[in-house]
């Protein structure tokens, strides 16, 4: 059996200029054409899911793109697109709410979105949301959704539609997954297409030739993790510190292409940096120069200062989400231990 994923991205792409530019803000107008393929190819399968492929994630960052872009929120639009495909006859269309917030989130797949609903239909009070890392090149969000998708239909031929406006996204996607197609699937094929409300352009190819990744989510978590260790410690700790706002506004971006391979991730995996019944947000960040945390002392926000303290152990949880990617809980995972004649400081890691 042929199936069919349907992964959108929405700035630039289904919200492209003539979206943007429009008194009539429906989705399904301004990209007639594109959807005008889809219902005259589905006939070639017998079932088309659909995924959020934009970087809007998460309710929060969904809410706050639409402040800056001023082109709406897209996950309450998703479904419009689901019930046009349907109305139009596209056999067995499902719309997929899951999110990378319920990755990072710990959340069941379709959670986030869930909870996305209630907030913003139901008015509910007091709904928390999750959130994740920003992959500025979506290589994570693919791998998730395309081991997600094959291994809920592992003994069907796949073929996975991803589209995007920014020409350096899918160069990046092309390369990564060009290079490693042992990370696709080898039940789907992946293509990428280049739109922006012009006209759809039919993209490359790459077939999978890997397994099934079930621990998809973990992988993921290794993902960033991996490329979030090659910033400078600067970039992670001058960020989100207060964890207050809805937004995410100064979170860290991650580029995994630069980071990423087949053999780091065994690594990574095989060394278990990310334990199981720890928070998917935490990663322990050793510090072992007292001069260094001098320095970053100096070059981060006023707001938050590291503690001047002469011998300390500090467990540093890297939170991967909402930019609070460098949040250091003080009060719960700092020791600190006093040396009787002793010259020298001493900064060591204990295991949370």
């Amino acid at each position: 059996m042929r199936k069919r994923v349907l992964s959108f991205d929405y700035d630039g792409c289904l919200a492209n200029k003539k979206y943007r530019e429009s008194g009539l803000r429906c989705i399904i107008h301004h990209n007639q054409d594109l959807f005008s393929n889809i219902i005259a190819t589905s006939p070639e399968f017998d079932k088309t899911t659909i995924f959020v492929g934009s970087n809007r994630q998460s309710y929060p960052n969904d809410q706050y793109a639409s402040d800056v872009t001023k082109a709406g929120l897209f996950l309450p639009q998703v479904k419009f697109i689901e019930k046009y495909l349907i109305e139009n006859n596209v056999q067995n269309v499902v719309f997929d709410s899951f999110l990378l917030a319920d990755i990072y989130g710990n959340l069941d797949s379709g959670e986030s979105y869930r909870r996305f609903e209630q907030d913003y239909y139901q008015c509910k009070d007091n709904i928390e949301h999750s959130h994740y890392l920003f992959d500025e090149q979506k290589i994570t969000l693919l791998y998730a959704q395309l081991h997600k998708y094959a291994a809920e239909h592992h003994e069907d031929n796949i073929c996975f539609d991803f589209f995007d406006d920014r020409k350096d996204i899918l160069e990046a996607l092309w390369t990564f997954y060009d290079r490693y197609s042992e990370f696709i699937p080898k039940n789907i094929t992946l293509r990428l297409h280049h739109y922006q409300g012009i006209k759809f352009n039919k993209g490359h190819d790459i077939v999978g030739t890997g397994k099934i990744d079930k621990d998809f989510r973990k992988t993921v978590k290794i993902m960033g993790v991996i490329s979030t260790m090659h910033e400078p410690l600067k970039n992670r700790f001058n960020l989100y510190i207060k964890g207050t706002s809805k937004y995410f506004t100064k979170g860290l971006k991650i580029f995994p292409l630069s980071f990423i391979t087949p053999e780091k991730l065994e690594s990574f995996s095989k060394e278990n940096y990310l334990k199981d019944n720890k928070s998917s947000l935490e990663l322990i960040e050793v510090i072992s120069e007292v001069d260094l945390l001098k320095d970053i002392d100096e070059e981060i926000d006023d707001d938050f200062k590291l503690p001047q303290l002469e011998s300390v152990t500090i467990s540093m949880l890297v939170g991967l989400g909402n930019g609070i990617l460098a949040y250091i809980f003080i009060k719960n995972h700092l020791e600190v231990h006093e040396e009787e004649n002793s010259s020298t400081n001493s900064f060591k890691a204990r295991p949370l």
